[in-house]
């Protein structure tokens, strides 16, 4: 074999090991596209399940605001800073359990109203 044989024998091995890491680039692109994704749209539900889980706290406060206005005696505070600790796993459950003591605080206040004795 001649110099110039071995010269393109090592340009053809170096050609080959730069193609080869050109086509594990694309896929790792492909991939990392395909995460980023999958990761903006697990942002955006997050996002609107914050707003959402939001929304019904404060519509809650306020009803229950507008629900003890008669009451003179309690002390109104404004609405609670969030939890930054609390477990967020199933957000739709405690939707619902504020929810529910929302409307447990109204039926309590009624039966007071019209002086039905609690239960």
């Amino acid at each position: 074999m001649s110099a110039a044989d071995d010269y393109k024998a090592v340009i053809a091995a170096v050609t080959d090991g730069l193609d080869a890491d050109a086509d594990r680039n694309t896929a790792r692109i492909k991939e990392l596209r395909g995460l980023m994704v999958d990761r903006g749209k697990a942002l955006r539900e997050a996002s609107d399940r914050h707003t959402l889980t939001r929304l019904v706290a404060e519509l809650a406060w306020e009803s229950a605001l507008e629900v003890l206005w008669v009451e003179t005696w309690i002390q109104m505070r404004p609405f609670p800073r969030p939890d930054r600790l609390a477990e967020a796993a199933d957000l739709a459950a405690h939707n619902l359990a504020v929810e529910e003591w929302a409307a447990e605080l109204r039926a309590a206040v009624q039966r007071r109203r019209l002086g039905l004795p609690g239960t």
